[in-house]
């Protein structure tokens, strides 16, 4: 089975069962939903779609999915939402932190030299001549996240979010720096 479905599979299937297996007590607080950007300096523009679901008062799951050019990324992350910063009684901005992991595929494509290229001639009839022909490698990773932001609550319907991710590798080492900007319709 591919990979991206398994995981897709895997986030759906946690997001559906996590409020039958709440305890009666523990309520959760909303679920947000809404297209989402991602803005890395090496890849340009990501779009996306994030959400967030609160677990209690103070803690969120937010998973999301991810559409760059060379394959899919799919992460969720348990954050720690704190109080609510409010201005008029009107207008808040909710600061999270927490972590996270993401499955990253990737599909990246190249040349390989000294294989045989078929390349059609003007009639219509291929021609093989030794060259180089274009490949094909699929690559997926998980990777690990701290992530942080502010979701400003609009409306009693619409959310921003304005967030940033620190991606690390197997050896703790920071991979980068990642924005991410988005919109949520509560539920």
């Amino acid at each position: 089975m591919n990979k991206s479905v398994l995981a897709l599979v895997t986030i759906c299937s946690a997001i559906m069962t996590l409020r039958i297996s709440l305890p009666a007590q523990s309520e959760m607080t909303g679920i947000t939903i809404g297209p989402s950007l991602i803005l890395n300096g090496n890849n340009g523009l990501t779009f996306g779609i994030d959400s967030k679901i609160g677990v209690s008062d103070n803690l969120s799951i937010r998973p999301s999915i991810y559409f760059p050019s060379n394959g899919n990324i799919y992460g969720a992350a348990v954050t720690y939402d704190f109080n609510n910063i409010s201005h008029d009684n009107k207008t808040q901005f909710t600061p999270f932190l927490g972590a996270g992991v993401n499955f990253v595929n990737r599909t990246t494509t190249g040349i390989r030299i000294g294989s045989v290229v078929p390349i059609v001639g003007a009639d219509g009839t291929p021609i093989f001549f030794p060259g180089a022909t274009p490949t094909s490698v699929s690559r997926s990773a998980t990777i690990f996240s701290l992530n942080g932001g502010v979701d400003y609550s609009v409306s009693d319907s619409i959310d921003l979010k304005v967030g940033v991710s620190l991606p690390l590798n197997d050896k703790n080492e920071l991979l980068g720096t990642i924005f991410t900007i988005g919109a949520g319709y509560k539920f």
